[in-house]
């Protein structure tokens, strides 16, 4: 039994993981239900890279517009913080940023925040952040709004 539980777990890589953190901004606050549990997962998901030393790259769509990253999320140990106008996160600078990282493209590469908050367990081409990052044929998981316990 053991053994079987053990061959289906996922374990991530840090040196070659990637984290990705998109448009959790000031304006969204009112507008999407749910919105502090999403905080306090990505304020875990924070920490835990940070302990781990896995890179963070974050996305703020129209900054001008709809606010910076929420105060309560701490991402000054980002790699870089990139403004977007685009509904996908894979944007030049991230490209650039991934190629400098990594020679290319992460092992894993673990997204969170407002563009993944309603979808879960997508195939890669169903959605557009993650479609450029993976092969077909490898599952995306998408990080629930619901509290981690």
């Amino acid at each position: 039994m053991r053994k079987a539980i053990g061959a289906s777990l996922y374990r991530l890589q840090p040196e070659k993981t990637l984290f990705m953190q998109c448009d959790i901004q000031e304006k969204f606050k009112p507008a999407i239900p749910l919105m502090n549990a999403l905080i306090e997962n990505t304020k875990k998901l924070l920490a835990a890279g940070k302990i781990l030393n896995v890179p963070l790259l974050v996305t703020e769509q129209y900054p001008e517009r709809l606010g910076k990253t929420v105060a309560e999320l701490d991402i000054r140990h980002a790699c870089a913080n990139i403004p977007k106008t685009k509904f996908s996160m894979i944007v030049g600078p991230i490209k650039k940023n991934m190629a400098e990282m990594f020679s290319g493209k992460p092992q894993t590469v673990v997204l969170f925040g407002m563009e993944v908050g309603s979808i879960c367990y997508l195939p890669p081409r169903a959605h557009t952040s993650t479609a450029p990052l993976l092969p077909r044929d490898r599952p995306t998981f998408a990080w629930s709004k619901r509290p981690l316990t």
